[in-house]
């Protein structure tokens, strides 16, 4: 058994340990003070820490009432945080995300937000790394060591952080009564179960598909709304577990871009969604998807029927999941595609058995950190 597939058997267990333990480790980051006096969230990492951000940021919009945004780290400290001249004292809140703790350009733009004197916080594994120590406050998100595969594990447990920390937010601000929070939390835990439910109902469908896709090496991932962070993170799986291109996009976007290109024929297209404000939009494109020879996945539950009927391939979701939390629970299915496809190629994780990718952190933890000074004077 691969390490990606013993790690996305892992999840359900991992789900349900976490969501006590964050809980408790939440509640602990921030005074009341601090908390009723943030304006603004601003959440910024790389990679699978931008998604986990790009996947809450609407949770926090709506249930806080905060105004937040996941900005790229290199977004962040070079153009973003390092111009912004805030009203309020201590806003934003910038909460930099990062399990190793050691990407330079999250770091980066940490250290930029502190020197503008916003309040910071480090979502972090380690917690003797240059994020941890540089950080106002942490979140420790610690994780049992797991063998070398793509990200599935750690991107999880940043996910039920941030959602746990929104909702202590939201009681504290009084957006939510203790009884709604704790329905929430509820609905988090439940997700273990959504998620195992998907392994499961997904199995046989994940193996064929990637057996029939062994040799395309061309994949887009469509998602708006809350999954557009899933369409981000599917792809990503793709490239690292395999080394396939794979392109995110959001919905309407695809028909902007992604419609006219015709360099490869039937081009495997997953559909992420639900019954929610996109499903309608997804729907309409299915006609000049279908029209011009794409191949299609939908990743939905079995309620989305229309959509489901018109498709080549259907990964299914487990029904009821809280349409906040679709970013723990959509992935399973492509994760499940992935690494069978990745078996099946006999691929290396990131290419490491590749001449020229001798280590993998080499392009992301080696390299110049600059200071705010440094990057204004550029």
């Amino acid at each position: 058994m691969s390490n990606m597939l013993n790690e996305i058997l892992y999840l359900p267990e991992l789900i349900g340990e976490q969501v006590v333990t964050l809980d408790k480790v939440v509640r602990e980051v921030l005074s009341f003070r601090e908390i009723t006096s943030i304006k603004e969230i601003v959440f910024t990492g790389c990679g699978d820490s931008w998604f986990a951000g790009l996947g809450a940021e609407r949770f926090f919009r709506k249930v806080c009432n905060i105004q937040t945004r996941a900005v790229r780290a290199m977004e962040a400290s070079r153009y973003d945080l390092v111009d912004y001249q805030s009203a309020f004292p201590r806003n934003p809140l910038v909460l930099a995300i990062s399990v190793s703790g050691r990407v330079i350009r999250t770091v980066e733009a940490l250290k930029v937000a502190q020197a503008n004197d916003f309040l910071t916080i480090a979502l972090v594994g380690d917690l003797e790394s240059p994020l941890a120590k540089s950080a106002d406050r942490i979140i420790p998100c610690k994780l049992k060591a797991l063998p070398r595969s793509p990200g599935v594990a750690s991107y999880r447990v940043s996910q039920l952080a941030l959602y746990l920390f929104g909702t202590h937010i939201a009681e504290v601000r009084r957006r939510i009564s203790a009884t709604e929070g704790n329905r929430l939390r509820d609905q988090l835990k439940s997700c273990a179960d959504q998620v195992a439910w998907g392994i499961k109902a997904n199995a046989d469908i994940a193996q064929e598909l990637a057996t029939q896709m062994v040799n395309t090496k061309y994949y887009t991932f469509l998602g708006d709304g809350p999954h557009l962070a899933s369409a981000h993170f599917a792809a990503a799986k793709i490239t690292e577990g395999v080394g396939y291109i794979a392109i995110p996009q959001e919905t309407e976007e695809w028909a902007h871009l992604q419609y006219f290109e015709n360099a490869f024929s039937e081009i495997p297209t997953f559909l992420i969604t639900s019954k929610g404000r996109g499903y309608t939009r997804m729907l309409e494109l299915l006609v000049p998807m279908k029209r011009i020879g794409r191949k299609i996945i939908t990743v939905c539950e079995n309620s989305c029927e229309e959509l489901v009927l018109q498709s080549d391939y259907h990964l299914r979701v487990s029904e009821g999941v809280n349409p906040f939390f679709a970013p723990i629970v959509n992935p399973v299915g492509i994760e499940l595609f992935t690494t069978h496809l990745s078996d099946m190629k006999r691929a290396s994780y990131y290419r490491e058995n590749i001449e020229g990718y001798p280590r993998y952190a080499n392009t992301i933890r080696d390299n110049q950190l600059l200071s705010k000074d440094e990057i204004e004077a550029l």
